[in-house]
């Protein structure tokens, strides 16, 4: 099998492909020389996997998703390192072809890794939701970088949840929307603790790197969707289109996520919707949640990501 070729510059790019997802463009139309790539930063949990998929139906775009499932998958036993959404079906972006090519790639950081992948989807702007700086800093830092933020009430418990799982308990009804569970104070603590020092050092990194970088809160943007994806077009330079916030009528090409959006049950909590996470009500103890709210070092990490916020939004309301 040959190894995939890295590509230069200068060289000539295929006509794009024509899709609701990959790019609006008219057949014929080719893109520009040199790609951009965005890349989504967070931690699990962050609302990653929506606003791929929803950049995904922006003019020229491709929301790659996880890509690096495609050679980590070994490691992942959820995870099959293939297109989500085609499942078994060859993909007619990440084709077994490609797959096996990347998957030979040795040196990935010197921007080959999101270049072919330009190349197979025919954008000019392939969008990753790998999110962890150990991905980026193998693969190559992307041009831009979106960094989401969730309240961090949400985020803990949606970690917590799974992370101290019980026999009793089970994923469904969480992920309904109807499950009530509690964490006892070591659960919470460990949480607690995770969060803080996963989120310190996701933000040094993106304030480390020689990247333009832009923030979004999750919650802001699901109760001003439309507002936020026009500062996020903006940003990226391209134009907007308000049928990419119903991202599960698109034809969507990405690697990994935790389900299919195609294949999601109706008694998900998102099922077709952009909506607020708020499951972390049941589960939080007043006293939990006013430690997390008032916590010094909880607003000392948010306060450094003011500056970086994109539009008018408010980073974060704690309402």
């Amino acid at each position: 099998m040959s190894e995939i070729k890295k590509v230069k510059k200068s060289q000539q790019w295929p006509t794009l492909m024509t899709s609701t997802s990959l790019g609006h463009i008219p057949e014929g139309a080719g893109p520009k020389k040199e790609l951009t790539t965005v890349g989504i930063v967070g931690l699990d949990y962050c609302g990653s996997t929506l606003m791929n998929n929803i950049l995904s139906g922006l003019p020229s775009c491709i929301g790659a998703g996880e890509t690096h499932w495609i050679i980590d998958s070994k490691h992942n036993s959820n995870q099959r390192g293939r297109c989500t959404e085609c499942y078994t079906q060859d993909c007619p972006v990440f084709s077994n072809k490609l797959l096996e090519e990347l998957k030979t790639e040795q040196i990935t950081n010197d921007g080959s890794w999101w270049e072919n992948i330009g190349i197979a989807s025919g954008c000019e702007i392939v969008v990753s939701a790998d999110k962890r700086p150990r991905h980026y800093d193998r693969f190559g830092v992307p041009d831009k970088l979106l960094f989401m933020i969730k309240d961090p009430r949400a985020h803990i418990v949606s970690w917590a949840k799974r992370k101290f799982l019980q026999p009793d308990q089970n994923m469904k009804k969480y992920n309904q929307g109807a499950d009530n569970f509690s964490l006892t104070d070591e659960q919470f603590n460990e949480a607690f603790t995770t969060w803080l020092r996963d989120t310190r050092k996701h933000i040094s990194w993106s304030l480390n790197t020689s990247k333009e970088l832009a923030v979004v809160s999750l919650e802001y943007f699901v109760e001003n969707d439309e507002e936020v994806l026009k500062d996020i077009a903006k940003w990226i330079g391209i134009e907007f289109d308000d049928k990419a916030l119903e991202y599960w009528d698109n034809d969507l090409h990405y690697i990994g996520s935790n389900h299919s959006v195609k294949r999601l049950n109706k008694d998900r909590y998102f099922f077709k919707q952009v909506k607020r996470d708020r499951r972390w009500e049941n589960v939080l103890t007043p006293e939990q949640s006013e430690f997390i709210t008032s916590h010094e070092k909880v607003h000392y990490q948010l306060n450094r990501l003011k500056p970086f916020i994109l539009g008018s939004q408010v980073l974060m309301d704690f309402d």
